[in-house]
């Protein structure tokens, strides 16, 4: 038997990484932020001090010149703590 993939398949150039560096690593950094809280206090708390670094941050970026405030950051991080928050308290 001969598989072969159809010509437009072979022939696509995919654009790696699909999500920036930096992005990827405020959603990691926010799942593992609401998943080390979760074990110590709880879902609750763990929400809020996600939402507290991840706007501390911004901020901390916005007050420093060196640095590049951005919405999107945020988004990224909080993202990453409700994907934990869904995946512990529903599994």
């Amino acid at each position: 038997m001969n598989f072969k993939l159809p010509t437009e398949w072979r022939n696509m150039k995919y654009e790696l990484p699909l999500i920036p560096h930096d992005k990827a690593n405020h959603y990691i950094y926010g799942l593992l932020i609401f998943a080390l809280c979760y074990i110590v206090v709880g879902a609750l708390i763990s929400s809020i001090i996600s939402i507290a670094i991840a706007g501390s941050k911004e901020l901390y970026d916005y007050r420093n010149p060196n640095h590049t405030a951005s919405w999107a950051d945020l988004i990224w991080t909080l993202a990453g703590s409700t994907t934990a928050a869904i995946l512990i308290l529903c599994l």
